[in-house]
């Protein structure tokens, strides 16, 4: 056959072959939307991870990352052309230096679109950018494949146009994918993250759609092969076998981005975790710090706070400012007698009713105990800081009905003080303070403005409680020593230990002016620990001069509730050997309404110490309880017996408690006997044993001694008397 004709045979062949195109096989075409899809993935964990402040770790990102996706987005134009089947005469080739060119191309456009990321470039302009600079490449690419369809010759000018519209639809996908992995929103929370990485993959999606998109059209390249027969092969193309290879590579390469990118994913989720844990941790020491944890108000650091930016948000006019000092009246009372869980119960019921009553822009903290505060801004002058206070009143005196189904009515005590008349911001609580109890000295359930003169109560409790802490510490303390005289025989059955202060400056102090202020600055504890060791170390003094004393010694409510009161009990008793039946708890008649008194007082009794109900009938009572308490007698307090001359109920009520206690098997101790009618009246209603004035003042342990020595006292007594306390030879 001529060559002519044979030429012609040739292209009439190859233009029937190449009629639809170039076409890719099914493995290739997969594999490279496949590393599409991957690339653009890694470079959306890119474009997240190099806008770090941290500009060393911004610097390395972006050199790993272009590496790994510089060569992926080189690898999908590689293995697009290694899978390329252009039928029965697939000459095909790609120069190494044009690979190279293309790799580096890819680089320096991975580099540019990561730096675009980290400098502030506006968001819509930065996309656009991006998605140009990846067109640009896409073209290239496919230029360079459509090239390679025709080595050695120039793609004809007509042709020109499909690489890029290839590129152009790649850059459509690569904008559409940059919009919706933009990685400046919701990078914070643990969802925003999550939003993050699924928008990365979805974008990634609609890049390699882009891609899939570019290789349809690129497969409508209306190649003409006329000049393929005429030129001569090139030695340095790259065969088919070494562009897979090198796509291989890149896609190994694109891996060890994809693999860092996950295992940054990995710790990026542990450190959030982590910050969460943080965070967490740190919101609860803040809510511990500043919520009082049995009412949830904030404390009295948070009110504080509070209280300062509501000073500098505050004006020079009167009254824009208003603090309210709430102190609950008869609370003691009903946490001593029903117990810590009813009194939890009545605090957080009386917080409630706080919310409900403060207006919204009113802050209401709880400060300590059964005292609450409140921030009133712009009250509406005394006027409206009055009216605040009244439904504040009305609120605290409705019922509260306890865990028990027990009512109880309380009522309040009400300070206020105005900013700025009433003095300096620092004195505002304290005023404050000083007004409510000038309120509770007027009885109480009623409330009163701060005035000058009120200052000096406060600051005399203030200094009150730190001289008495200073007295526990120095040894000022003693205890008096009052006698019980049996009723029928005379003789002097045991004392009653009695606190007196010896105040280095105002002299002596009796218990009704430092108790309560022991009570309110938490000392009552550490003195009832003091009359323990003191009492049994009188008890040691005394038998040691030849005197057998039963002493009785008061426990508070709160020191019953402590631990630990029977493991001092015992040491004391063992450090003074002391007998436990010289000693005696006197415990007020509160104490019997709680369910857990049974079990403290078996544990008291099982030390072997007598036990005494003090004040027996002024307060709660539980008689079901009390049966079954190993008590050996109750006192009947003064209140009740004061007027028995003359009031039949008077009398009425001893002789059934009188009655109710033998039936029980105790005895029954009147305290506060001051004249012969009362004791007379007393022993005729068959009271065990008496106490008070009539028979001897509280007096010193020295005193003491001295009176039960004295033949002259002792006569005028009783013939018994010195044998009751005195050991025999």
């Amino acid at each position: 056959m001529p060559p002519a004709e044979a030429r012609m045979t040739a292209y009439a062949a190859l233009t029937e072959a190449l009629a639809g195109g170039p076409d890719l096989d099914a493995g290739s075409w997969t594999l490279t939307l496949v590393l599409s899809w991957l690339c653009f993935g890694v470079l959306a964990h890119g474009l997240h991870k190099v806008r770090t402040p941290d500009a060393g770790v911004a610097a390395a990102w972006s050199a790993g990352l272009a590496l790994s996706v510089g060569t992926g987005l080189c690898g999908v134009q590689i293995l697009a052309l290694s899978g390329l089947d252009a039928g029965p005469i697939a000459r095909y080739g790609l120069r190494l230096p044009t690979l190279a060119g293309l790799w580096l191309a890819s680089m320096v456009i991975a580099t540019l679109v990561l730096l675009l990321s980290r400098f502030l470039v506006p968001r819509s302009g930065r996309h656009l950018l991006q998605a140009v600079l990846l067109g640009l490449l896409g073209s290239t690419g496919w230029l360079q494949m459509a090239e390679a369809l025709s080595p050695g010759l120039p793609l004809p000018n007509e042709q020109m146009i499909w690489p890029g519209l290839a590129g152009l639809v790649q850059a459509l996908g690569a904008w559409l994918a940059l919009r919706q992995t933009d990685p400046s929103a919701n990078d914070d929370a643990e969802s925003g993250a999550r939003d993050n990485r699924l928008r990365q993959w979805l974008g990634a999606g609609l890049y390699a759609a882009g891609t899939a998109l570019a290789l349809l059209t690129w497969q409508a390249l209306p190649l003409g092969a006329g000049e393929w027969l005429a030129a001569p092969p090139e030695r340095d193309w790259l065969p088919p076998v070494a562009l897979q290879v090198l796509a291989v590579f890149s896609a190994l390469m694109l891996l060890t981005g994809v693999s860092v990118s996950q295992i940054d994913r990995l710790a990026q989720r542990r450190r959030q975790k982590l910050a969460r844990s943080l965070n967490s941790a740190t919101e609860k020491l803040r809510e511990q710090a500043s919520v009082d944890p049995l009412t949830r108000l904030p404390n009295r650091l948070e009110f504080e706070e509070q209280l300062d930016a509501a000073l500098v948000r505050a004006d020079d006019s009167p009254g824009c400012l208003a603090v309210l000092f709430i102190d609950l009246d008869g609370f003691k009372p009903v946490n001593d007698s029903f117990g810590h869980v009813a009194g939890d119960a009545v605090l957080r019921e009386m917080a409630n009713r706080l919310r409900k009553a403060a207006r919204d822009n009113n802050l209401v903290a709880r400060v300590g105990g059964d005292e609450f505060l409140v921030l009133a801004e712009r009250p509406g002058g005394a006027t409206g800081a009055a009216a605040i206070a009244r439904w504040l009143l009305e609120a605290f005196n409705q019922p509260c009905v306890l865990p028990n189904t027990v009512e109880v009515k309380l009522s309040c005590s009400i300070g206020v003080v105005l900013f700025p008349e009433h003095g300096p911001a620092k004195k505002l609580i304290a005023c404050a303070d000083a007004a409510m109890y000038a309120a509770k000295r007027a009885g109480g359930s009623t409330f009163a403005f701060f005035e000058p003169g009120m200052e000096i109560d406060t600051r005399a409790q203030l200094e009150l409680q730190n001289d008495l802490r200073r007295a526990l510490d120095n040894q000022e303390l003693e205890l008096y020593y009052q006698p019980k005289i049996d009723g029928h025989s005379g003789q002097v059955t045991g004392v009653e230990a009695l606190m007196r202060w010896h105040h280095p400056t105002r002299g002596l102090i009796m218990p009704g002016v430092f108790i309560p202020v022991a009570e309110r600055f938490g000392l009552i504890s550490r003195m009832g620990d003091w009359v323990i060791e003191e009492s049994c170390q009188q008890i040691a003094a005394w038998r040691k001069k030849g005197m057998r004393m039963r002493v009785a010694i008061n426990v508070s409510a709160h020191q019953l509730r402590q631990e630990g009161l029977l493991q001092r009990l015992r040491e004391a008793m063992q450090r003074h050997q002391v007998e436990p039946a010289q000693l005696t708890l006197e415990i007020i008649e509160s104490v019997l309404m709680e369910d857990s008194a049974v079990q403290t007082f078996s544990g008291l009794a099982s030390l072997g110490v007598g036990l005494s109900i003090d004040d027996f009938g002024i307060g709660y009572c539980n008689f079901a309880l009390l049966r079954k308490m190993p008590v050996k007698q109750l006192k009947v307090d003064r209140s009740l017996f004061t007027d028995i001359q003359e009031s039949a109920d008077a009398r009425s009520v001893v002789v059934a408690i009188v009655r109710m206690a033998h039936a029980l098997n105790l005895r029954v101790v009147a305290e506060g006997v001051e004249t012969e009618a009362q004791r007379n009246l007393l022993l005729q209603l068959e009271c065990d044993e008496l106490q008070g004035y009539l028979f001897a003042r509280p007096m010193s342990a020295t005193q003491l001694t001295l009176w039960a020595m004295s033949d002259d006292l002792a006569s005028t007594q009783s013939p018994e008397f010195r044998s009751s306390i005195f050991l025999g030879p």
